[in-house]
């Protein structure tokens, strides 16, 4: 062993150690309220460039953020997981038309609804069939009618849903149907209230409001130099990033190796741009050499989603709940590539972006190729990742 190896291995063991405790203290950090377990992934490959992020949704991560030291808290990004938009329909039963008319509309445009219609079983208590839907909805709607403003059961629902719009747990919108905006309460009027027809109109937009969309006219396409999808990273970054994706057989690890000038030839970026490119992308790389640049198997897990035909971090909840769940899955990685019909630079994302959070136990033989595993296993935290997600 070369004198500088030792040292090496040794920062190596100690990033390691720090890593795997940093997982497992913060890993297990779980929501009572939905039960759900943040995801840690930990980059870096030395304790001064060492960077988490924990992913999850707003319950788990408010308590990840209590359990961070001031110190940790500097070197933790925090992911919030959006979620899909859920609807609760209030409505009174004379409204029952525009009410499925509704209800319909927004399932067949993806949006989760909780119509009574559907929800109660011969059995169910009313109550709290009504606090489960309320509990779990992202957008409360109530049909405003002339007959639904007199019907103290909708009032009610409205004060519970106005509780959760305040709590910022849900978004409160008032839908009116052959009501004038003057009829509405005083508590409603300070609210936009779009007006549905019997005839539909009205419905798309209210499915853009639901799912966040602006009506502003859409923006024009940036210079080609400037042009990249929505990231978090620079577009010399995303400009990259995409090189490599389309440039990789198998997503491998040091596929492709370009040398800086060759990086920013092929990229269209200036030599400064393209190293400060790599550089910002360091936690994606291989640091190995020393006079070439080439991606680590993470970066193709990242990215893969932008240019590719397929997004890791689905694939990865498909794989790790097939695992959990289905004990006659294969383990072997050729033979799970032929169950989904992915070719190998596909299941290769899947297994890397479980990989890094720690949700999966890889073996790779030689002979594995053109896998990045031979084998893989379901562990603990890859029941935790499911459930996180589920």
């Amino acid at each position: 062993m070369r004198p500088g190896d030792f040292g090496k291995a040794l920062r190596k063991s100690v990033v390691a150690t720090v890593s795997e405790e940093l997982r497992r203290r913060l890993g297990a950090i779980r929501d009572p309220a939905t039960g759900e377990f943040p995801t840690v992934i930990v980059r870096g490959e030395s304790l001064d460039d060492m960077h988490l992020v924990v992913e999850g949704a707003p319950g788990v991560l408010e308590r990840v953020r209590e359990a961070l030291s001031t110190d940790e808290a500097e070197m933790v990004q925090i992911n919030q997981r959006v979620d899909e938009p859920c609807v609760f329909l209030s409505w009174a039963s004379e409204d029952r038309g525009i009410a499925e008319m509704l209800a319909r509309h927004f399932v067949a445009n993806g949006i989760d609804t909780w119509w009574s219609e559907w929800e109660m079983r011969g059995g169910d208590s009313l109550r709290r069939k009504i606090e489960q839907g309320l509990s779990d909805c992202t957008h409360f709607i109530v049909l405003l009618t002339p007959t639904s403003i007199t019907k103290p059961w909708v009032n009610e629902e409205i004060d519970a849903g106005f509780v959760r719009h305040i709590e910022g747990s849900s978004r409160l919108i008032p839908v009116r149907h052959n009501l004038d905006v003057t009829m509405l309460s005083p508590l409603l009027k300070s609210r936009i209230a779009p007006e549905i027809g019997s005839d539909g109109s009205g419905l798309d937009a209210l499915v853009g409001d639901i799912f966040g969309l602006s009506r502003k006219p859409a923006i024009g396409a940036k210079p080609a130099a400037l042009s990249a999808p929505s990231s978090k990273h620079s577009p010399a970054a995303m400009a990259v990033a995409k090189l490599m994706v389309e440039a990789s057989e198998h997503g491998e690890d040091f596929h492709p190796q370009l040398t800086l000038e060759e990086l920013a030839h092929q990229t269209n970026l200036s030599a400064e741009d393209a190293e400060d490119a790599a550089r910002e992308l360091r936690h994606f790389m291989r640091t190995e050499l020393h006079d070439r640049i080439a991606p680590s198997r993470k970066l193709f897990a990242e990215f893969d989603q932008y240019w590719k035909p397929w997004n890791p971090s689905e694939d990865a909840l498909q794989l790790a709940a097939d695992l959990v769940n289905d004990p006659a899955l294969p383990s072997d990685v050729g033979k799970l590539a032929e169950h989904y019909e992915w070719p190998a630079r596909r299941i290769n994302a899947a297994i890397s972006f479980l990989e890094e959070r720690g949700a999966l136990n890889i073996q790779t033989f030689l002979g594995s190729a053109p896998f990045v595993a031979s084998r893989v296993k379901a562990t603990p935290q890859t029941r935790r990742f499911v459930r996180g997600r589920s």
